[in-house]
């Protein structure tokens, strides 16, 4: 029957066939069958759920893992890109920077003026509007540095949802509300005046979108 089915799948499952149930010889063939046999309606319905619980638990596992993006830089730019007309772009450096070794985006320039560097990321998208929580590293130094924010584009337009405020010193690490819909992606600008200082610069790591409240 049916059950029998599902009997000898726990029984794999655990390992148990080996260890009460071999085949070595038509004895030991025959006792498996009459456990088999004995396996009640009762026994059957509790193993049917134990099977369900178990494929319901991987699926919601799934999904959780599924619910989320992260770049930490350290293979490739993960599609970010750079709006173009600008005079400085974010590029993907692997160096030493603040105290931290590895790769992330750093804003170079070849100018003396001023100007506005501007790192696109892919669209994030999302079949309903949920919320969602960004998170990122970033480290700005320099007087040079006339500003750094973050705006998010949405299907009605683009905001700006987070700007620095301050002058700490060293990495950084920020998180913002958002409402992720099937429009979402991401502005990072940096705003730079190299006549101020020329070595002046910003840089991103570790860029995280989760599908949830921060």
């Amino acid at each position: 029957m049916l059950y029998h089915l599902y009997y000898l799948m726990l029984i794999c499952f655990f390992g148990l066939l080996e260890k009460k149930v071999t085949r070595r010889d038509e004895k030991s063939y025959l006792t498996f069958l009459l456990l088999v046999q004995e396996v009640s309606a009762t026994d059957f319905l509790r193993m049917k759920a134990f099977f369900a619980v178990g494929i319901l638990s991987l699926t919601a596992t799934l999904i959780v893992a599924e619910q989320s993006y992260s770049c930490d830089f350290e293979r490739d730019t993960c599609g970010f890109t750079n709006e173009e007309g600008r005079l400085s772009n974010w590029e993907r450096v692997e160096t030493e920077l603040g105290g931290r070794k590895g790769s992330y985006m750093q804003v170079l320039t070849n100018s003396t003026e001023k100007h506005i560097a501007r790192m696109v990321t892919p669209y994030f998208e999302h079949h309903e509007e949920a919320p969602g929580c960004l998170v990122f590293d970033y480290y700005v130094n320099g007087n040079g540095v006339k500003g750094f924010s973050v705006e998010q584009e949405h299907d009605y337009g683009i905001t700006t949802i987070w700007l620095r405020v301050g002058r700490g010193s060293g990495w950084q690490k920020e998180q913002v509300g958002v409402e992720v819909d099937e429009s979402t992606r991401f502005f990072f600008t940096a705003k730079l005046d190299p006549s101020l200082d020329e070595e002046s610069t910003v840089a991103v790591d570790n860029v995280v979108l989760r599908i949830s409240k921060c």
